[in-house]
This record gives structure tokens, C-alpha cells and sequence, in this order.
């Protein structure tokens, strides 16, 4: 049997269709399959996971001002050393200072460790300090906004006290 071109018309219409029925979507993910709403890879709520043997712990950077910079603090445990791992947006167009504080987001105090500067939104510590020791209360991460801006917070995240 031939299709002339009338024909195919129709039939890929529907072909597309069927698709697009297939691929919808009534709201109700079912369990794990991938949600179509769009997910944030930070979260409020520390994620931990340790089934590599290796504690890491995700966090959220976030700015009591609300429109500075975002996004994530990776934080794995390696040992005695701890390596963490920040991205945040929007990126700044100059280096910026950032340091493991004692106190808490809203009382900024003394710095504890230095960390690599956040550069294009982007940094990578490894401190030779195990992370019991930075995962305690009153121990924040605090990205500055420049080295002549420093006192200005742009992003923010206190540390989770993690249990054995």
C-alpha cells in the first residue's frame, strides 16, 4: 500500500499526538520515576549521605537579604581532611573572600578557617581539618562581597550539627 503525501500528513499528527499523551504528565509522579517540575539541587535541609563511606554533606547558600547569591556547599569528609566544594549564583565579576566563621548568619563573627576565594561563582577548599570539627553549632560559611567590600555578606550557610 502507498501513502501519498495527504496521507502521511495525518498519520504524523497523530504519531505526534499519541506522544504527547504519553509523555504528559496528571501531576502524581509516581514513586521513582523524575518529577516534571523543575528541581532545585539545593535544598533548605542539609542532605547527607554516606553509603560511599565518605560523609557529604550538601547545604544551602543563601543571603539574609535575599538578592545577593545562591546555591550549594558541598562538604566531604576524606579522612582528616574535609574538601568543600561552593557554587553560587549570580557569579560576581571579582574575586571574593570567603571563611568558615564562628556564630551564625545574622551575627557574623571571627573567622575560623580561610577558604579559596569564590571565583566566577565557583570554589574548591581541602582543609586538613576532619569535618566534626566544622560541622558543630556557631560555625557558618560566609561568601564577602569583595576585598574592598568586605564586610558585606553575600551569601551565607550555618553549618548542621551532625551526630554520629
Amino acid at each position: 500500500m502507498r501513502i501519498g503525501t495527504i496521507g502521511v500528513v495525518p498519520l504524523i499528527g497523530a504519531l505526534v499526538f499519541m506522544l504527547a499523551l504519553g509523555c504528559s504528565s496528571d501531576g502524581s509522579d509516581a514513586p521513582g520515576t523524575p518529577s516534571s517540575a523543575p528541581q532545585s539541587s539545593a535544598t533548605p535541609t542539609p542532605q547527607v549521605d554516606d553509603s560511599s563511606g565518605e560523609m557529604v554533606v550538601t547545604l544551602h547558600i543563601s543571603t539574609p537579604a535575599g538578592d545577593r547569591q545562591t546555591g550549594t556547599a558541598v562538604l566531604t569528609s576524606i579522612g582528616d581532611t574535609t574538601n568543600i566544594e561552593i557554587n553560587v549564583a549570580p557569579p560576581a565579576l571579582e574575586a571574593q573572600p570567603m571563611h568558615i566563621h564562628f556564630g551564625n548568619c545574622s551575627e557574623i563573627g571571627s573567622i575560623f578557617e580561610g577558604l579559596e576565594n569564590v571565583i566566577l561563582g565557583h570554589s574548591s577548599t581541602t582543609l586538613e581539618v576532619p569535618m566534626d570539627r566544622i560541622t558543630v553549632s556557631g560555625m557558618l560559611i560566609n561568601i564577602h562581597a569583595s576585598f574592598d567590600d568586605f564586610p558585606t555578606s553575600t551569601g551565607c550557610v550555618e553549618m548542621p550539627v551532625l551526630t554520629s
